[in-house]
């Protein structure tokens, strides 16, 4: 067992394209279903808020493998 040590988190890699495209088929699909225009709306905003995340985010370096992550053996105690 490991437990995780906290200082610099590892943070997950996200592919917001991908993401986007994904989400953007999901609401083309969407669209064309009468009653569900308030997804589509909502989808829309939620295509803008990446657009904007990915026009403000920086490029960065993630960690290869959770083996990068900072991981210390869990020290159990015995039992009495």
């Amino acid at each position: 067992m490991f437990r995780i040590v906290r200082g610099a988190p590892c943070l997950p890699v996200l592919d917001l394209s991908s993401r986007r495209a994904a989400l953007a088929g999901f609401r083309d699909d969407v669209a064309e279903v009468p009653g569900l225009t308030g997804v589509t709306t909502a989808l829309d905003k939620v295509l803008l808020e990446i657009d904007r995340a990915e026009k403000r985010s920086k490029p960065v370096l993630a960690a290869a493998s959770l083996h990068q992550c900072r991981l210390k053996p869990l020290q159990l105690k015995p039992r009495r």
